[in-house]
């Protein structure tokens, strides 16, 4: 019975290896490209090459959801643990990372012999024999526009430095629902402002006045009306200069339109026109200021922005220019710092500018494992440096805050600031953050899914440093309820802390559906035909949560309608609701995939409070996005 056991576990090992370390042959979902420049005849051919993930077919024809990508080359081991996050945490249909090609500059590379596996753990070592030749085709890039441009880096990155040598040393942030779109020649500046402005919008509700759509120069589009406030020279979209400053863009249309008091901005480093210091802009009597961080970008402190719901842009520079991203996530694994970023990779395409298929949408997703900061403290991708970070962060409307009960029993209340009567409360996923003007404000957190919720601040009060504050209470009835205790670790005069037992106005959550297709809300452009395309749901029910509704998932061709049928898992024709119930928060439902002929798609995604199973458009809130298929 010894030796049978022995043998079972050593079968059940060998199994465990096999189904968690597959080759991947071409045709798989990977592919390769060689980086060039179509505004530098010079560099038509780099060493930089790209790998090109698409995550819905790898994860179709492995079975494999999540896992690491390895690729070994004659050049040796040069894409490292490369990661396919879970699709609920990360639902973009794509990931790509740069890498060494191992040619010289102006050497094409047309084929390339690879190892290249998919596995389930990340390794220390990968020196596989290439067991696999993959086809190489040109891309030629067109990025800048962050003051003066031209081209871009030459250098392939290097990763002798990625040792994930702290293993407890994990975390990360990945937001959903980041837009990408078409870019016109030097506009990734505020292009990157209008992507994360949406972001905002469609996540928390921030109103922006402006269309996000490609555009440029004045027009109605959101990035248009951002060309006119940095001052961006135009000619058309294949001809147009870059952006000096980020701050003054991103404030200046800020102030412009009044969304001031919505917003409230933070920097660390700067570049160009940008300083590492206080930033305001005042348009007809309103001020848009940016509060900055540091001379240097902290990781720690962005990721914890994004946690926060803050949506963060970021300017990289190489030797003859810079490019600006819209940041979609960042994290540590084992001790290396990563980041994600978004933009257009192929400005202006003169062929169709303004598709999505070539440079943005899931194109533009570069996963980065960030190399030790410089003598200078500035973080780099090893062939870039990252020069200014800039995140802003929605600040809903004030609520009503009342003091029900006061406990003091040191007498603190002639120095110490008592909760405002007015604050903003902010909520993204369990973060929770409130703001106001007392000392000790900001106070952040977490919230759980019961309502509860525990928040502190470290700051200077009444002339103290480093005193320590918390509320605690519970969501109740819309209202957040508790007790605010500052000095909690003693730090004020006789070592005793004052109290408040506080109740705040109800808040009204809005409602919001969202339907997404390979992670894109609005729009998306499948590349080709044979593309997998995976629509995702989400719900955040808000104040509606626990009313009657007839839930719809709908998809028109045409004049034709199909509903999903959620016993069947499968799209069935003509007008039906999916569901029938009380409104609840959904974090997200991936759908099955698609494959579609040539044509124009539209799917919605919402409910109406009439549960009569007819669709009643006088209650309805939707979600809806545009599928193109060439």
């Amino acid at each position: 019975m010894k030796a049978l056991r022995s043998f079972l576990a050593l079968l059940a090992l060998s199994l465990w290896q096999f189904a968690w370390a597959v080759d991947v042959a071409p045709g798989q979902g990977v592919t390769f490209v060689q980086v060039g420049y179509a505004d530098d005849p010079t560099s038509t051919y780099t060493p930089i090459g790209v790998i090109q993930v698409d995550l819905n077919r790898l994860r179709n024809v492995t079975g494999i959801a999540t896992g690491y990508l390895n690729l070994a080359t004659s050049k040796g081991w040069v894409v490292r643990n490369l990661p396919v996050f879970p699709e609920s945490s990360y639902p973009y249909s794509a990931i790509n990372s740069e890498f060494d090609l191992g040619v010289q500059l102006g050497t094409a590379v047309t084929q390339l012999p690879v190892a290249l596996q998919y596995t389930e753990s990340s390794v220390t070592a990968f020196g596989a024999t290439p067991a696999a030749t993959y086809p190489v085709a040109p891309l030629s890039l067109t990025i800048g526009g962050a003051g003066t441009s031209g081209g871009g880096p030459v250098t392939p990155p290097t990763f002798s430095d990625i040792l994930f040598a702290n293993p407890s040393d994990t975390d990360s942030i990945i937001q959903y629902d980041h837009p990408d779109i078409e870019t016109a020649q030097n506009q990734c500046l505020p292009m990157s402002i209008a992507n994360s402005l949406q972001y905002l919008k469609d996540t928390q509700g921030l109103q922006v006045p402006h269309e996000h759509k490609p555009g440029q120069n004045g027009d109605d589009s959101l990035v248009g009306q951002l060309d006119v406030a940095g001052a961006r020279p135009v000619v058309d979209r294949q001809h147009g200069s870059g952006t000096p400053s980020m701050l003054t863009t991103k404030l200046t249309y800020l102030a412009k339109n009044n969304m001031a008091g919505s917003i409230s901005t933070t920097h660390w480093g700067g570049y160009y026109a940008d300083s590492a210091t206080n930033t305001s802009v005042t348009v007809n009597g309103v001020t848009a200021s940016s509060t900055a961080q540091g001379s240097t970008i902290n990781m720690d402190g962005v990721i914890q922005a994004l946690k926060e719901g803050q949506d963060c842009e970021m300017i990289y520079s190489w030797a003859t220019g810079a490019h600006a991203v819209d940041i979609v996530g960042a994290g540590k694994y084992k001790g290396q710092p990563w980041i994600l970023h978004a933009s257009d990779q192929v400005q202006a395409n003169a062929a169709n500018p303004n598709a999505d298929s070539q440079g943005a949408g899931p194109a533009g997703l570069r996963f980065e494992y960030l190399g030790p900061p410089d003598a200078h403290s500035q973080y780099s991708f090893r062939n870039r440096t990252m020069q200014e970070v800039v995140c802003e962060k929605y600040v809903p409307p004030p609520v009503t805050e009342t003091v029900t009960h006061t406990t003091d029993p040191a007498g603190h209340s002639c120095c110490v600031q008592p909760p405002p009567g007015s604050v903003s409360i902010a909520v993204y996923g369990n973060s929770m953050t409130m703001s106001g003007t007392a000392a000790w404000l900001p106070l952040k957190g977490t919230i759980s899914a019961n309502g509860s919720f525990s928040l502190a601040s470290t700051a200077t009060v009444a002339g103290f440093s480093n005193v320590t504050s918390s509320f605690v209470g519970t969501l109740q009835g819309g209202g957040y309820n508790g007790t605010i205790t500052v000095g909690t670790g003693g730090q004020l005069p006789t070592g005793q802390s004052i109290a408040w037992d506080v109740v705040t106005s109800p808040t009204t959550f809005a409602s919001m559906p969202a339907i997404r297709v390979n992670g894109f809300r609005h729009s998306y452009a499948a590349a080709e035909q044979a593309q997998l395309l995976r629509p995702a749901i989400s719900m955040k029910a808000g104040s509606k949560a626990g009313q009657s509704a007839d839930w719809w998932l709908l998809a028109a061709a045409g004049s034709a309608f199909y509903h999903f049928d959620l016993g069947a898992m499968s799209w069935k024709p003509g007008l039906a609701p999916t569901f029938s119930g009380p409104l609840a928060d959904v974090p997200f439902f991936a759908l099955p995939y698609l494959q579609l002929p040539s044509g124009t798609y539209d799917m919605y995604f919402g409910f109406d409070t009439t549960p009569d199973g007819a669709f009643t458009p006088q209650t309805a809130v939707y979600d809806s996005v545009r599928v193109t298929v060439p």
